[in-house]
């Protein structure tokens, strides 16, 4: 079907499913409006569903096997590779809905190598208002019951929803594929924004109120998320956190308000956790107000992560807690905690707000704070660096030598006006006021095999951090994704008083300075190798045992006869020149250089000794400029962008389709196999096996995200006021 449009209406008593289908666990319980297969363009909207079963349901097609597949396939036609696109579901008001999920749209992974499995792209769910969902849920002890699922979609946005009263989680996401899976996902950008969700798991267990598993990029803000409260389900202990992160990675979560009040008095009512993330990495909190909790923030460490400009207001035990031994969330306490303990030194804790006088910590330590590791025995064993203050818990983090330990301050007075009556504004004279961050969030696109932004590291300054997640065939089971070569740069002749300010951070130097002798790399060899995992894909599905990855393989930087894409955010005076990124030997490959004064960015292409090339904008003028070379191998033609503006026509590109670019020369940043050093400064880079259309995006939509985006404002829209932004969801106003 396409083009449908369901507006207006009224649906209440339908009844859950008789059973033909079984248990509903991936189609839910009957709904009033079910959409179902190939679909295109279905608007489910305005609609008012009192005392349902479910409301709204799609999925590509369903899932299962054997009889249960074989009476699905009864009603819905044979499995196909069903597509399902541009799902929209807004403005409805939802009230009573009784099973797993008000909500729910599901998309799928490829568990065995040739099956057959559905695509979901292009998911928005706007503007509904749920009231009173999932107190019917079914048998299931272990479902996260939440209002609103959407599963495994391409692109997605969740935003302007209001939940009151949910049995499960408020908001719960699946991003990328799941664990196990073996197919590619080429694009995931999910953005969950502008909802607020109350009352939520007051009749479920471990999980979030906000919730996201698996991969990203994806970006939760200005959200509101209050009394999340967490019952004796299936863990004998009652967990609930206001955004949990349950092994998601590449997450960027800023702006959001989480707080563990409740409905009723009493001098020990807090949440259970504002910010839980376990088992992943790349996942960055920053600006957030988390009021009133037991702990502000819990779980794993994880890696390549930022915990910068937060406000922690009114913790009962520890502001926070992370690697905790025999903790259940993590893998039932049985976590190696080895992403969390080699990750110190990639992670940021710094510029954050504390008040309040926690006490608990970890065995009567780290009143404050604590950050540790689990053994490969269940939880027992690994050591645990805590600190009953701000500055003891500093000095740990620096003895593991994380990228920044300041934390932040710890302060005497509220920073916050009146978070009890739901003002979280800085109060007048607050400690918040320019303490928070100006972070850098790029837009999401596709395929992206290197990213780098830069960051200064007074420990390992010739390291800079690849921060890409693209999952491949090789990202086969979520606890082995760390292993996964990170394409980190290395870079010759530095220190670290060679990274300067740059553009897009204020938090720490962002820029690597090019000196017209310095370069980075990063070798073929090292893109390419083979790995040893735990675990491999054996007659066609993912199974326990020792298995070599091939590195050959694994999409790289090394292009053949795809379309690509560089970004980069430089600086280059005007008498400087070179070379900015190359990964070519001499018959083939790629080169983006920067001609002398005057001369434009050039980008050269080869295959087999045969050469194109075109010619881009003039840049050396010693400001910031923010540039893209993208390269339709299909179309035969390239296009640069300067300051998110097209320059002039695509050129054409004198290079038949079929012939590739692969070639074994490494990767360079600032210099070409034969010299030409970069003179100037790097803030951004980013390569993608794509073009801006397989983004499903366009120049005007992601300058204007990366530029005038909301992680430059705060929960309101209001830019900052002050020298800095300041710290937590809102600014202080005038």
């Amino acid at each position: 079907q396409r083009h449908l449009v369901v507006s207006g209406l009224s649906f209440s008593f339908n009844d859950p499913d008789d059973g033909t289908y079984g248990y509903p666990w991936y189609v839910g319980i009957s709904p009033a409006v079910r959409a179902v297969g190939s679909c295109d363009d279905i608007t489910v909207s305005h609609c008012r569903f009192t005392n349902v079963a479910s409301a709204v349901t799609a999925f590509p097609r369903p899932g299962g096997t054997g009889a249960a597949a074989d009476l699905r396939a009864q009603d819905f036609g044979p499995f196909n590779n069903d597509v399902m696109t541009n799902i929209t579901i807004t403005d409805n008001d939802i009230r009573n809905s009784e099973g797993l999920s008000a909500i729910r749209v599901e998309g799928q992974s490829q568990s065995v190598q040739g099956e057959p499995y559905a695509v979901l792209r292009g998911v928005r769910v706007l503007r509904n208002r749920i009231v009173n969902s999932g107190h019917r849920p079914g048998k299931s002890p272990t479902e996260p019951i939440p209002a609103i699922r959407v599963t495994l979609p391409e692109t997605a946005e969740l935003a302007g929803n209001f939940v009151d009263t949910s049995w499960g989680s408020g908001i719960f996401v699946t991003g990328g594929k799941g664990s196990g899976s073996i197919n590619e996902v080429p694009l995931a950008r999910i953005l969950v924004h502008h909802n607020k969700v109350e009352n939520t798991m007051l009749g479920c267990n471990d999980y979030g109120a906000l919730e996201i598993f698996q991969g990203g990029p994806a970006y939760f803000y200005n959200n509101i998320s209050r009394n999340c409260v967490g019952t004796t389900t299936f863990i004998p202990v009652e967990l609930a956190y206001n955004l949990y992160l349950d092994g998601a990675f590449k997450v960027y979560s800023f702006n959001n308000i989480l707080d563990g009040t409740g409905e009723h008095d009493g001098a020990n009512d807090y949440g259970h956790c504002g910010y839980f993330m376990v088992f992943g990495f790349l996942n960055n909190l920053f600006n957030n107000t988390i009021y009133r909790f037991e702990y502000g923030l819990n779980g794993s460490s994880g890696n390549r992560s930022a915990i910068l400009g937060n406000v922690f207001v009114d913790c009962s035990r520890s502001f926070m807690g992370q690697n905790r031994p025999g903790d259940v969330s993590m893998m039932g306490g049985g976590d190696t905690g080895a992403m969390g303990r080699v990750g110190i030194p990639t992670m940021a804790y710094g510029d954050n707000v504390f008040w309040g006088n926690p006490k608990g910590g970890y065995e009567g330590r780290g009143d404050f704070g604590f950050v540790g590791g689990i053994s490969r025995q269940s939880g027992g064993g690994a050591e645990v660096y805590a600190g009953n203050t701000l500055e003891e818990l500093s000095e740990a983090l620096a003895t593991m030598n994380a990228r920044v330990s300041s934390i932040g301050v710890h302060v005497d007075e509220r920073p916050l006006a009146d978070p009890a009556n739901q003002d979280y504004r800085p109060a007048p004279g607050s400690a918040a006021i320019d303490q928070g961050v100006k972070f850098f969030v790029p837009w999401g696109i596709a395929r992206v095999v290197g990213e780098w932004h830069f960051l200064r590291s007074d420990t390992a300054p010739e390291i800079v951090l690849g921060e890409n997640f693209y999952m491949q065939d090789e990202h086969m089971e979520r606890g082995m994704y760390y292993f996964v070569p990170r394409m980190d740069l290395t870079v010759s002749q530095v220190s670290p008083d060679d990274y300067v300010a740059g553009e897009l951070e204020d938090w720490i130097d962002g820029a690597l300075a090019f000196d017209g002798q310095r370069y980075a790399v990063l070798t073929h060899e090292e893109m390419t190798r083979d790995m040893t995992y735990p675990l491999g894909i054996v007659e066609g599905r993912v199974q326990r045992g020792q298995a070599v990855y091939p590195g050959s393989q694994r999409k790289t930087l090394d292009m053949d006869t795809n379309s690509f894409l560089i970004e980069i955010v430089f600086r280059m005076p005007a008498d400087g020149a070179g070379t900015l990124v190359s990964k070519n030997t001499a018959e083939a490959g790629y080169m983006l250089g920067a001609g002398g004064p005057g001369q434009p960015v050039t980008l050269i292409v080869a295959s087999a000794g045969q050469r194109a090339s075109a010619t881009g904008p003039v840049v050396g003028d010693g400001q910031w400029h923010h540039l893209i070379a993208e390269v339709d191998r299909q179309a035969g033609r390239v296009q640069f962008y300067l300051d998110g503006q097209p320059v002039g026509e695509p050129a054409p590109l004198d290079l038949p389709a079929e012939a590739s670019l692969a070639n074994t020369g490494d990767f360079l940043v600032g210099k070409g196999p034969n010299g030409n050093f970069f003179r100037g400064e790097i803030d951004f880079l980013r390569v993608s096996r794509g073009t801006l259309a397989d983004a499903q995006t366009d120049i005007g939509e992601l300058y204007a995200w990366q530029f005038d985006g909301p992680f430059l404002r705060d929960f309101a829209g209001n830019a900052p006021t002050g020298d800095a932004r300041d710290a937590g969801a809102l600014e202080a106003g005038e």
